[in-house]
């Protein structure tokens, strides 16, 4: 009997296939993404790589708002140095 060989799909190369998914789908900020197990079926992979491209996907969008908030928080402390009163550090509000 011979034998098939199976390619393993990696969570990297599942996070690769949900960036393009959101890019062709233009989803918005705050818009849902399908159910792991509909990702799964339509990258024809188990839920394991989903829920850890999705998780891998979580940390990057998290470490962009965290750099950006850093990055809005460095000017204004820069502005407040210049003697700008209206320059207020203020934080996102939690949803």
């Amino acid at each position: 009997m011979p034998s098939r060989k199976v390619k393993l799909i990696t969570s990297s190369e599942v996070l690769d296939q949900l960036r393009q998914f959101i890019e062709s789908c233009n989803l918005q900020p705050g818009e849902r993404l399908p159910s792991e197990r509909t990702l799964a079926q339509q990258f024809r992979v188990g839920r394991p790589p989903v829920q850890e491209a999705v998780k891998a996907m979580r940390t990057l969008l998290l470490t962009v708002r965290l750099n950006l908030i850093a990055q809005a928080d460095a000017g204004r402390e820069s502005d407040r140095r210049k003697g700008n009163p209206s320059a207020r550090i203020s934080f996102p509000q939690r949803r």
